[in-house]
C-alpha cells in the first residue's frame, strides 16, 4: 500500500505493531524498528549526495556542513532551500577531512575558516602538511589539530605544533589528556596510540596489542575506545589492560571507521558492512547489527565521518549520502518465539517420502536412509534478520547455523534415541529465543529389535536348560551304571574269588597234599584278587567320593599290610565331605598302596604317619615314617621311587 490510500481495517498485534489493511495491500508499521532516514530525503539533497563519499559531518547553527572526499564542501539548511556549494580554496584542500564548529563559524581541515557567506580567513603556514585530518575543542577551550606534521594547537589564526608525529584520530578524555592515532599510510602500521598531556607537555605512546590501524577514537570514563581496522578495542590506561571486541554476526563488518555514544551510554559504529550498536555493559549480544534489511540507504561508512545533532540523533557519512539514526528507537529487542515444526519426512531405499506425524516423540523405521525435518517461526518484528540454527544431540557436536536455514536433513541415522533442537535468532543482535525440541527415535532392524533379542534369549535359555537336563540324566546313567557295576562285581566276582581262596584253605587244613605250597599260592592269589575286586569295587562306587572316605580306605590299607609287621599308622587327615573325582582317588589309593610296600620292604621301620590335605584347589598327601631312609641323589637299584613319582605325575 501507499502512505495515501485509505485505510479499511487496523489491528495492534501483540508486538504493538499496527496493520493497515488497504486498496493496495497490508502495511505493518513495527514500533521496534530502527528509525532512520537518509539526510535530505525527498530533497536535492539526497541526490547530490549519492555520488559523494561523505568525509565529514558538522551542524552549526540551522546548517548542515558536509564534506567529502573530492567533492567539494557543501552547505544545506532546510528542506526548503537546496544544498549549496561552498567554494573552497586550493590552499585549503582537495578533501575535507575534519569539520569543527569555531566561534565565528566552521573550522575545516584547521586551516579554512567559512561561514554562510563563505571563506572568513585562512591559516598560511606549512601548507599540506599542516592539513588537520582530525580536531577538537577541549573542554578548557583550547582547539587541537591532530595532523601529518604533528599535533597542533590552533593560538588565534595560527597552528602551532606542541608535539611531534604524524597523527590523524584525535580525542580528550576526562583528565584533560588527548589521545591521538597515528596517520594511516598503506602498508605502515607502527606505533599506533599515543596519549599528551597539555599541562605536563608529554607524550606517551601505547602498543597496541596486534597493529592495525586506527581510524577514530573515543574516551569515557575510565576506558578509551580505538575503532581499529581489527575492531573495537578498549583500554583501560591505569591497568594497561586491553580487550578487542568483535561482532558474532555473520554479515557484520570488523572494520571499524566512526565511533560515537548516545544519550544513553551505548556506542554506535560506522563500519564497512553497515552500523553496529554496542553495549558496554552487554556480554555476548554487547553488538547489534544494521545494514540494507533494516532499509540503511549507505551501509558502507567512512572514518570519523559521524556527528549529533541538536534532538540527539546520530548522523553517519559513507559511499552515497548521510543517514540519520534515531537511538531510542533501537532500545526494545524484538521478542523472539520457538519455531514451529512444517513437516516430518522419512525417506526409504527406493527414495520415496513418507510422512511422519508432527508429535513430540519422532519414530523413524530401520528401513529409512534419511530424516528430514522443516520449521519456520511466526515471526513479524526486524523478519529481515530472522536465522535459525539446529541440532541433533547425539550427531551434531555443536549448533548448525544460517540466516536461511528453515530445513534439516540426515542421512543414515544409526538406531538409538536422539534429541532434536531448533532456535529461531536475531541476526542483529546475536540473541537466541527459546527451543522447539522433539525426541527422535531410530529404529534398529527387526534383528536387532528388542522382541528378537529377547525371543534368541528365550531360545538359548531353553537350549542351554535343555543341555543341563540331558548332561544331569547322563550323569546319573553313569552314577547307575557305576552302582550296578559295583554291585556285580561286589555280588558275584568277589564272592567267587572269596570261595576260590576259602577251599583252597579247607584242603590245605584237611591233609597232607601232594603239593602244598600251590595250594598256599592258591589261596593268596585268590584273597588279592578278591582285594583287587574290593577296591575297583570302591573306585566306582559314587557313595565314596569323598576326601574322609578316601582317609577310610587307605586306614584300611595300611591296617591290611602292616598287620603281621607291628608297624603302627598314626592317621592325620580329618573327616572332611569335599568330593573326589573317581581318577583322583584311585591314583591316590595306588600310590598309598605303592608307598606303604616300599616301607614295609626296604625301610625297616616301627612307625608311618600318612596325612592328607587340600587347600586353595590342590590336593596332598605327607607321608612319613621312622625307618633307615635314602637318599634320593644316589642310584636306586630297584624301580620303586621312580613308580611313585610316575603316579604323582598322574
Amino acid at each position: 500500500g501507499r502512505p495515501d490510500e485509505s485505510v479499511l481495517a487496523a489491528l495492534v498485534d501483540r508486538d504493538d505493531a499496527l496493520w493497515l489493511a488497504t486498496y493496495g495491500g497490508v502495511i505493518r508499521l513495527d514500533p521496534g524498528a530502527l528509525i532512520q532516514h537518509r539526510l535530505g530525503d525527498g530533497t536535492g539533497l539526497a541526490q547530490a549526495l549519492v555520488d559523494r563519499h561523505v568525509a565529514a559531518l558538522l551542524q552549526h547553527d540551522q546548517d548542515w556542513w558536509i564534506g567529502s572526499f573530492g567533492d567539494g564542501l557543501l552547505r544545506w539548511t532546510d528542506v526548503s532551500m537546496p544544498a549549496k556549494e561552498t567554494e573552497v580554496p586550493a590552499d585549503c584542500g582537495e578533501l575535507d577531512w575534519s569539520l569543527l564548529e569555531h566561534p565565528e563559524g566552521v573550522l575545516r581541515n584547521g586551516r579554512c575558516l567559512f561561514d554562510a557567506r563563505g571563506l572568513r580567513w585562512q591559516i598560511d603556514d606549512d601548507g599540506d602538511a599542516a592539513m588537520a585530518r582530525g580536531a577538537l575543542q577541549a573542554a578548557d577551550g583550547r582547539i587541537w589539530l591532530a595532523t601529518g606534521s604533528g599535533l597542533r594547537q590552533l593560538q588565534q589564526r595560527r597552528s602551532v605544533v606542541v608535539a611531534q608525529g604524524a597523527f590523524e584520530a584525535i580525542a580528550e578524555d576526562g583528565q584533560g589528556q588527548l589521545w591521538l592515532g597515528k596517520e594511516i599510510v598503506p602498508d605502515q602500521r607502527g606505533q599506533a596510540l599515543w596519549r599528551y598531556d597539555p599541562d605536563q607537555d608529554q607524550l606517551h605512546a601505547f602498543a597496541l596489542p596486534q597493529p592495525a590501524d586506527v581510524y577514530d577514537l573515543l574516551a569515557v570514563g575510565e576506558r578509551v575506545w580505538i575503532a581499529s581496522s581489527l575492531g573495537l578495542y578498549a583500554l583501560d590506561p591505569a591497568r594497561q589492560q586491553w580487550q578487542l571486541h568483535l561482532p558474532r554476526q555473520q554479515r557484520a563488518g570488523h572494520v571499524i571507521y566512526s565511533l560515537i555514544s548516545d544519550a544513553n551510554g551505548l556506542l554506535w559504529l560506522g563500519t564497512n558492512r553497515g552500523l553496529l550498536r554496542f553495549d558496554p555493559a552487554a556480554n555476548e549480544t554487547a553488538f547489534t547489527h544494521y545494514d540494507q534489511r533494516d532499509g540503511l540507504a549507505v551501509t558502507e561508512f567512512n572514518r570519523r565521518s559521524r556527528a549529533h545533532d541538536k534532538q540527539g540523533r546520530l548522523l553517519f557519512g559513507g559511499a552515497g549520502g548521510v543517514i540519520v539514526i534515531e537511538p531510542a528507537s533501537a532500545l526494545r529487542a524484538p521478542a523472539l518465539r520457538a519455531p514451529q515444526l512444517l513437516a516430518i519426512g522419512s525417506i526409504d531405499g527406493q527414495g520415496r517420502t513418507h510422512d511422519l506425524p508432527l508429535s513430540d516423540q519422532i519414530k523413524v523405521g530401520a528401513d529409512s536412509v534419511a530424516l528430514t525435518l522443516a520449521w519456520t517461526t511466526p515471526q513479524f518484528d526486524r523478519v529481515q534478520h530472522l536465522q535459525h540454527r539446529y541440532r541433533l544431540h547425539g550427531i551434531d557436536p555443536d549448533w548448525v547455523g544460517g540466516s536461511e536455514l528453515d530445513s534439516a536433513r540426515y542421512p543414515r541415522l544409526p538406531p538409538g534415541q536422539y534429541r532434536f533442537a531448533v532456535q529461531a535468532g536475531d541476526s542483529a543482535s546475536g540473541r537466541w529465543g527459546p527451543a522447539l525440541e522433539r525426541e527422535v527415535r531410530v529404529l534398529p532392524p527387526w534383528y536387532r529389535q528388542g522382541w528378537f533379542l529377547l525371543l534368541c534369549a528365550v531360545l538359548l535359555l531353553a537350549a542351554a536348560t535343555l543341555i543341563y537336563r540331558l548332561r544331569i540324566a547322563h550323569l546319573l546313567a553313569l552314577e547307575r551304571v557305576r552302582l550296578r557295576i559295583a554291585a556285580d562285581l561286589h555280588d558275584e566276582l568277589g564272592s567267587e574269588l572269596a570261595a576260590i581262596g576259602m577251599s583252597a584253605d579247607l584242603l590245605h587244613r584237611r591233609g597232607p597234599s601232594t603239593d602244598p605250597d600251590r595250594l598256599t599260592e592258591l589261596a593268596d592269589a585268590a584273597r588279592r584278587a578278591s582285594e583287587s575286586v574290593r577296591d575297583v569295587v570302591w573306585y566306582v562306587n559314587p557313595d565314596k567320593d569323598s576326601l574322609a572316605d578316601l582317609g577310610l580306605r587307605l586306614q584300611v590299607l595300611a591296617q591290611r599290610l602292616f598287620a603281621e609287621s607291628k608297624l603302627s599308622v598314626d592317621n592325620g587327615w580329618r573327616d572332611d565331605p569335599r568330593p573326589l573325582a573317581m581318577q583322583q582317588r584311585r591314583d591316590l589309593h595306588l600310590f598309598c598302596r605303592e608307598a606303604f610296600t616300599n616301607i614295609l620292604r626296604h625301610a625297616a621301620a616301627t612307625r608311618v604317619e600318612l596325612r592328607l590335605w587340600q587347600r586353595d584347589g590342590e590336593l596332598g598327601i605327607d607321608l612319613s615314617d621312622d625307618g633307615c631312609g635314602f637318599d634320593p641323589g644316589a642310584p636306586q637299584a630297584g624301580s620303586g621311587v621312580d613308580g611313585l613319582r610316575r603316579r604323582a605325575q598322574a
